[in-house]
């Protein structure tokens, strides 16, 4: 079994800016972020929610805003971990932004996704 640092597939970036987490069925929730990463979040709903629900995240920060369908992949009382299934491509920039805003290595966020993308310029 993999050890707990090689299950993390993204840099996690502490921040404790807010996100709403609209789950199917729900009424719309307030997320107190704990950290974001490309991959999804983790914080505080302030209710219980169940492993592998599925819903929306919405994040804004100043001018990056990020629309992603995710799903619950952690709970633990009240916190929750969420795992973006689908980051359109427009919402990519203004996570790469947030990220870079927020993270100590800012230039490990763009390898990170630079890693997830390939590298483009080899398509001649």
């Amino acid at each position: 079994m993999p050890s707990k640092d090689e299950r993390r597939r993204a840099t996690r970036v502490r921040t404790s800016i807010q996100a709403q987490l609209a789950i199917e069925g729900r009424e719309s929730l307030t997320v107190a972020l704990e950290n974001l990463s490309l991959v999804g979040l983790c914080g505080d709903v302030g209710v219980e929610l169940t492993l592998g629900e599925r819903g929306q995240v919405f994040l804004r920060s100043g001018d990056h805003a990020v629309d992603a369908r995710a799903r619950i992949v952690w709970t633990e009382r009240t916190r929750v971990a969420v795992r973006f299934d689908v980051l359109p491509f427009e919402c990519l920039e203004h996570l790469r932004r947030l990220l870079r805003a927020h993270a100590q290595d800012p230039a490990q966020i763009d390898n990170e996704i630079s890693e997830r993308l390939g590298h483009l310029g080899d398509c001649a």
